[in-house]
């Protein structure tokens, strides 16, 4: 990894939108897990300053990769790059994304198409690329390879025992 070599037998988590918020706190737990961090946002200068302290606090190995997911080569051009460099993920933490809001007539096409991009292919990109069909079946062949949005937000509100309030809004 730059600046660092990664620990043979220590694990390796990518995190999307590590810059700030949610990614950026997925991003310390791992790194005080001991998991060597591949770090993806569009902030390179953030990404690199976040980078620099997650080696020093906890000695691992980390990567910081500045790039706009929702530029449709974006996922490939990643892949590629980890690829090259011989990092192999083995946990994925697809944090980036963002949503429109408003009327429909009203909201902008272009950012809802950046919309689509990051959060469906780019997402569905990067699970491919980790985890292909073949290895997800093997993995756990007695659970469905893919579950479906209601199924994971079923689960997702049993974790954080999330309940629902009027209009179907979570809190």
């Amino acid at each position: 990894m730059a600046n660092e070599t990664a620990v043979a037998g220590r694990q390796t988590a990518l995190v999307t939108g590590a810059s700030s918020g949610i990614g950026l706190e997925l991003a310390r737990l791992f790194a005080a897990g001991g998991y060597d961090l591949v770090l993806v946002a569009r902030s390179g200068g953030r990404l690199e300053e976040l980078a620099g302290e997650l080696r020093t606090q906890a000695g691992i190995a980390v990567r910081a990769m500045a790039a706009d997911l929702a530029r449709p080569e974006s996922p490939e051009e990643l892949s590629r790059e980890l690829e090259q460099a011989g990092i192999a993920v083995d946990v994925l933490v697809n944090n980036a994304g963002f949503g429109t809001f408003g009327p429909f007539a009203g909201t902008d096409l272009h950012a809802e198409l950046e919309e689509l991009q990051l959060n469906v292919v780019t997402l569905t990109h990067l699970t491919k690329k980790r985890d292909p069909p073949d290895a997800l079946g093997a993995r756990h062949p007695r659970r469905p390879r893919h579950a479906g949005s209601p199924e994971l937000i079923r689960r997702i509100r049993q974790i954080c025992r999330i309940r629902r309030v009027p209009r179907g809004a979570l809190r």
